[in-house]
């Protein structure tokens, strides 16, 4: 187990699926004993989730492995009595309890806040529904696609005109809705440490969601006209704030805002020289009109010159870009922020995969390690639920 700067917190993950264990997951990373809590028998349903189509096919269970790295497992019937009381005996020493019961299921369990800090008054209850925890809703079950994407705009608005909605990655939304709740979890921590005293913090899917798209949630509150896509790549309002396919058949985004400052550098980039003195390009309003009128254009100069070789020099040459990068290479460095961000890469670097990371904590837990045969080896993953409940009481009260 990690040294790192949550060593010796005990977290209780009594959540299914994907956000509220993902948020576990993140504190586990930084060193916290977790312990996930499933029904007997076939658990936490994510744990098939990864055997259903469309997701891509694979003998280990990645999702699981993802969602569920560094944790200790347990199985409690908790319809049972005695589970119960076993439940709140862990509860009791516990200093986080992560949970995504509907409210009214909590408190038939007798797990609701109002319950669990009778117990244990330093506890930090951190709880994840859907919609909220009143209203009609309240005890609707929320998916990131109903909840986080469909119901806030995110799905509408981030479609091109004229095309119909799509269906993004599996946890999309419940990866985001995680990191809240993790930064929720911490400040209830710290809270703790400034008053002595535990508090329940809490997110929801839908609730992320309009964080997420609350930029022109709050133009529509500010009486601004919002409705249908953000784009129509046809008919951009800059030509260099637009996407293009190129000609060995991959997509790049460009995200110019002083077009005419970047358009030399672009020009550069494309080793199309030419352009800078074709009068049909020598300003935004020219290059606009070209690209709404002419889609042959995009076919002649720029499908025609850009390719895989040339995003080198589009690194060096400008850098409001966006290259639609695959996942279908397990030796292919998706993505870069600083060092922070890294999903895969050539060699033994640990890989990481949660969005967070802290400079002096070198003692963190690394997830993931890529072998020298290309296989990737994942750090300690809840793959059986072989803790007793009296084994487990025992680690926990000690």
């Amino acid at each position: 187990m990690s040294q790192g700067i949550f060593n010796g917190l005990k977290v209780l993950d009594c959540a299914s699926f994907i956000a509220g264990p993902a948020a576990g997951t993140i504190l586990s990373d930084f060193g916290a004993d977790v312990i996930k809590i499933e029904p007997p028998g076939k658990g936490d349903p994510h744990r098939s989730l990864y055997a259903l189509e469309p997701n891509p096919k694979s003998k280990r269970n990645y999702f699981w492995q993802q969602t569920n790295r560094n944790k200790r497992g347990l199985a409690l019937n908790l319809k049972s009595p005695a589970a119960v009381g076993i439940m709140k005996k862990l509860l009791s020493t516990a200093d986080v309890f992560i949970i995504n019961y509907p409210p009214h299921v909590r408190q038939a369990l007798g797990l609701a806040y109002e319950n669990i800090r009778m117990l244990n008054p330093k506890i930090i209850y951190a709880d994840i529904t859907g919609y909220g925890e009143e209203g009609p809703e309240a005890d609707k079950p929320g998916f990131d696609l109903t909840a986080y994407w469909a119901r806030t705009g995110l799905m509408d608005s981030t479609r091109n005109e004229g095309s119909p909605p799509t269906i993004p990655v599996s946890g999309i939304g419940d990866h985001a809705t995680a990191s809240t709740l993790y930064g929720a979890i911490v400040t209830g921590l710290y809270r703790r440490e400034k008053s002595g005293l535990g508090c329940k913090v809490s997110t929801s899917l839908i609730g992320e969601g309009a964080w997420a798209a609350s930029g022109w949630i709050k133009a529509a509150l500010d009486g601004a006209s919002v409705s249908g896509p953000a784009t129509d790549r046809e008919k951009p309002h800059n030509a260099l704030a637009n996407t293009y396919k190129t000609s060995d058949g991959r997509w790049l985004i460009l995200t110019f805002v002083g077009e005419d400052k970047d358009w030399p550098g672009l020009v550069k980039a494309l080793e199309r020289p030419d352009l800078l003195t074709d009068p049909r390009f020598v300003d935004s309003a020219h290059r606009l009109t070209q690209i709404q009128e002419e889609s042959s254009w995009r076919g002649e100069h720029l499908n025609s010159s850009l390719h895989t070789e040339l995003w080198t020099s589009f690194a060096s040459m400008i850098r409001s870009y966006g290259a639609a990068q695959g996942l279908n290479s397990r030796h292919q460095a998706i993505v870069e922020v600083g060092s922070d961000v890294i999903l895969l890469r050539v060699g033994t670097r640990w890989l990481r995969i949660t969005p967070s990371e802290m400079t002096e904590d070198n003692d963190r837990t690394q997830p993931f390690q890529l072998n020298e045969d290309g296989t990737v080896t994942v750090g300690t993953v809840t793959e059986d639920m072989d803790f007793t409940a009296e084994r487990l009481t025992r680690e926990l009260m000690q």
